[in-house]
């Protein structure tokens, strides 16, 4: 607290030369002790007014997730939690805002910059994984470059009706700096969700600026196209642009994302989709209501094949539906809550496109229901005689009364309010019950709409039932259909229609060798057709490899993969699992938690069995079946070398699989990896984007590598962009930028001789220079002679050398640009013209290559004096495994060999290793790290 004081005591005395001309809130006068959400105002740091709503403190019990000291806590998107300033004087330049997760629940956390009541720009997104997580995190905005008085605003876009709380602290801004930077390019209509096609106009309000676009979410530059019409969006798109103008600083990039729905067809194809409550899905087919109540605004509505919950806890339908309304163009978005699939609306629909409409509840056994719950969930269905258990004699709400119908025993739950059986007796007799499954944190259960939903048993024909259930087979099957009724005929469809008499007569198993809705009745002369009974067989369509399985299209089509697959990559968040085979790479999206059996990376998976989505441009695949042990283990993954070039031209063909980059870095100013963060990655020849997609990796809060590297990682997409990620630091291969391993000089005829390099005799060249080498550097008395392109054996003679001293050492370029350490310096004495070769000044053990290393290794060294040199292996335990020499050298440069194996012949394991070299009372060692 009193860092802060001292703080803002600088800015007022700062403010009192140049008033406004940088603010700062540091929420010192903020001091709400309480932990409940409030709205209210306070008057901050230079006397400023802050409006807030739907906020608490970040300080007080459960609620202490401070920056420092008193900071503010929004909630989530919903309100939406906020903070407003009264109007600021002097305008606004550049923004800044200090950020950390609050409490622990998973989910994107994400604030947006408002200036004026106008949307100026989004914060990176953080907090995402489960968990706390104090990571302090700055949303910076450059270029803002308003003028006149402005009204700030900062907004909780993430969450929706589901809590992201998020800490804010310490708010920056300065002033409007003048007429030197182009003012922020400005979209009509704005940013937003629209259903039809919208054109898009960009302004700027600075004189002849031009503005440049972009709609692939890339950043716009003055090669970006020139806007002069507008832009048709019809699909989601996220449209950048910034302004340019001769003499004048580019404008900030003004970014915004039109959001379109995804249309499907029937509530069967969406309960398929990805329920990650952002995307926006539109059903463009008839939905009939078949039950509302006041409590969340909820409805239960449902078509021939399924049915869905809608969960309208901010009120957006407005329209008021009766039952058996018919509904077209629902539109919303998929959320899990209480592992029950909900549509949360985003529009109003309007007046129903049908009314009275007849549903007939489809009949199911209570063992139907358990081994099929979720082809059930939310439709309506009759379960026929059913007993409640006793002694319970009244019906009270929110309570489960064990039932059972002969087949399977199960919950029904007194789950919906003000339904007219609370406080009424429960049934002694058995009873047909119509009822909607569904589901919460602590099981699944059926539950009646009303009294009339309770039916007498006897006098009907009882509904057919099939043996085997609806579930998933891996084989084509014959289903049997019977009724207890005697002498009741069936009549069946396969093509998820309701059947009557005119269906399909029954009369020998119905062969099933697809995914297949069937739907049966039963029915006797003099009698009524029995209720519908329903069951949803799922066959998967086999595929032969990963590459066949990305070519299908999203939908509720299961597909079997055949070939075994190799885990590569596997994270909490969503039990995300990335799999491969020596065709293509996927993502499992397993937000449910359908797989059960712990795999680790390199494990064989076969008969991978679900549907295929595709979320945020990435394909993906959603199991709906646990595919049980490994069917190997300790696979080495297939790592798929490219160039960065390959990628950008080929994305999808190398999403979700292992690659390998080489020469790429890094191009950024920052110096640690956080998450959620996109860096700059160069090859000079290409650009692409690096992605701290993935949560809980070890490279998080180390440093960027400075020089170029060797990458592996999975490339992945988003609906920002495509990015490649690490999936650990060992990902990361840094070059050893080392001086060469031999340096030696011969005085001829007062020219001097010198040659150095990393050779090896009768060794593959290639294996031994060391990566990224691009020249070396001659140095004389310390100044560089001469700049060199060079292999792993150069040479260089430097001509004419007067009498005098001379010391001359090299060093290695790597990457044209990067250097080695010296080699050790050779003197060099010129006297006349006889003189002969000097013999290095130094004895030294120059390092191991490569290190880490598999399965051989490099090992170089100079001698000064000729004598007895042994170079000896130990292990950390100071036992020693094998010696590699112990020979009569002469003086100079030597290199040896050691592959892996100890003085028997036998491989050593993976580990840290000392060598150490034995000459002239001269004892040095170093450490190298075998890798198998």
């Amino acid at each position: 607290m009193m860092k802060k004081l001292i703080l803002t005591l600088f800015c007022v005395a700062a403010c009192l030369t140049t008033v406004f001309g940088q603010g700062l809130e540091t929420f010192n006068f903020f001091d709400y002790s309480g932990t409940a959400y409030i709205d209210g105002g306070f008057v901050g740091d230079n006397g400023i007014t802050w409006s807030y709503y739907h906020v608490t403190g970040a300080v007080a019990g459960a609620n202490n997730h401070q920056i420092n000291g008193n900071g503010m806590i929004l909630r989530r998107s919903e309100i939406p939690s906020r903070i407003v300033s009264d109007p600021i004087p002097n305008g606004i330049g550049n923004f800044s805002v200090d950020m950390r997760k609050a409490y622990t629940s998973a989910g994107d956390r994400q604030v947006a910059l408002f200036v004026n009541g106008n949307w100026v720009a989004d914060s990176q997104i953080f907090g995402s994984a489960s968990g706390a997580d104090p990571t302090i995190h700055t949303f910076a905005v450059s270029g803002v470059n308003i003028s006149g008085n402005v009204v700030i605003e900062i907004r909780n876009i993430q969450g929706g009706t589901v809590n992201r709380q998020l800490t804010i602290d310490n708010i920056t801004w300065t002033a409007y700096s003048g007429g030197n930077t182009v003012e922020m390019p400005v979209f009509a209509p704005v940013a937003g969700f629209y259903t039809s096609p919208v054109n898009v106009s960009i302004t700027c309000a600075t004189p002849a600026a031009t503005i440049h676009y972009t709609t692939d979410g890339t950043t716009p530059s003055t090669a970006s196209p020139i806007y002069s019409t507008p832009i048709t969006i019809s699909s989601t798109t996220t449209l950048k642009a910034i302004g340019v103008l001769g003499g004048y600083n580019p404008s900030a990039v003004r970014t915004g994302t039109y959001t379109f729905p995804v249309n499907v067809d029937s509530i069967t194809a969406l309960r398929g989709m990805t329920a990650d409550g952002s995307t926006v899905y539109r059903l463009t087919s008839h939905a009939i209501l078949t039950f509302k109540q006041t409590f969340r605004n909820q409805k239960f509505f449902q078509d021939t094949g399924a049915g869905i919950l809608i969960d309208d806890l901010n009120g957006v339908i407005t329209t008021n539906y009766n039952l058996m309304d018919g509904v077209t163009g629902l539109t919303g978005k998929l959320g899990v809550f209480g592992n029950m699939l909900q549509f949360t609306p985003v529009l109003d629909p309007g007046t129903p496109t049908s009314t009275n409409n007849t549903v007939t509840p489809v009949a199911v056994t209570l063992s139907d229901l358990i081994a099929s719950f979720d082809s059930y969930e939310s439709l309506l269905i009759r379960v026929n005689n059913v007993t409640f258990a006793l002694p319970v004699t009244t019906f009270a709400n929110g309570t489960v009364y064990p039932v059972s119908d002969g087949t399977a025993t199960f919950g029904f739950r007194t789950t919906f309010y003000d339904v007219d059986y609370i406080s009424t007796d429960i049934p002694l007799e058995p009873k047909d019950v119509v009822c909607i499954p569904n589901s919460r944190t602590d099981g699944n259960y059926i539950t009646a709409r009303s009294l009339a939903d309770f039916h007498q048993t006897g006098g009907t024909v009882n509904p057919p039932s099939f043996n085997p259930p609806g579930g998933t087979y891996s084989n084509a099957i014959a289903v049997t259909i019977s009724t207890t009724t005697a002498g009741a005929q069936i009549y069946y469809t396969t093509n998820g229609s309701n059947p009557t008499t005119s269906s399909t007569f029954y009369t020998q198993p119905v062969q099933i060798a697809q995914t297949t809705v069937l739907k049966a009745v039963a029915y006797l002369t003099g009698q009524p057709l029995s209720p519908v009974s329903m069951a949803t067989y799922i066959l998967p369509i086999s595929v032969a490899s990963i590459s066949e399985l990305r070519q299908q299209a999203p939908g509720t089509q299961v597909y079997r993969l055949t070939s075994p697959a190799v885990l590569t990559f596997k994270q909490t968040f969503r039990n995300q699992k990335f799999v491969q085979d020596d065709t293509a790479g996927i993502l499992i999206d397993d937000l449910v938690g359908i797989i059960t059996t712990n795999y680790n990376v390199g494990d064989g998976i076969s008969n991978l069995t679900g549907t295929i989505a595709e979320y945020g441009g990435m394909i993906q695949l959603t199991p709906i079946i646990d595919p049980g042990v490994p069917t190997s283990t300790g696979n080495i993954p297939l790592i798929v070398d490219i160039a960065l070039e390959e990628l950008n031209e080929n994305f999808n063909d190398y999403e979700s699989r292992l690659v390998r980059l080489t020469g790429v870095y890094f191009v950024t100013a920052q110096s640690t990896f956080a998450n959620g963060q996109v860096y700059p990655l160069s090859s000079d020849t290409a650009n692409a984007n690096f992605r701290t997609t993935f949560y809980d990796v070890d490279y998080i809060g180390t440093s960027i590598p400075q020089t170029p590297i060797i990458l592996v990682g999975i490339p992945n997409s988003r609906t920002d962009g495509e990015y490649i990620t690490a999936r650990n630091w060992m990902d990361f291969t840094l070059p050893e930028i080392v001086p060469p391993w031999y340096f030696d000089a011969m005085l001829i005829q007062n020219d001097a001789h010198l040659n150095w390099g990393y050779f090896i005799p009768d060794r593959d060249p290639e294996r031994i220079v060391p990566w990224g080498l691009t020249g070396y550097r001659v140095y004389r008395n310390g100044a560089m002679i001469a700049d060199l392109e060079g292999d792993y054996h150069t040479s260089y003679i430097d001509p004419n050398l007067p009498i005098g001293n001379y010391t001359y050492h090299v060093r290695s370029v790597f990457f044209g640009s990067w250097l080695s350490d010296p080699t050790p310096d050779i003197q060099i004495i010129v006297t006349n013209n006889d003189d002969q070769v000097q013999p290095p000044l130094t004895t030294s053990l120059n390092g191991n290559y490569p290190n880490p290393f598999n399965p051989l290794t490099t090992i170089a060294y100079t001698i000064t004096t000729p004598g007895t040199v042994r170079i000896d292996i130990f292990n950390t335990r100071g036992q020693l495994i094998r010696t590699l020499t112990a020979d009569h050298q002469t003086a100079g440069s030597y290199t040896t060999i050691w592959d892996g194996t100890d003085s028997t012949g036998q491989g050593v394991s993976s580990g840290i290793y000392v060598y150490r070299m034995t000459a002239a009372g001269f004892q040095p060692s170093r450490k190298m790290l075998l890798m198998k």
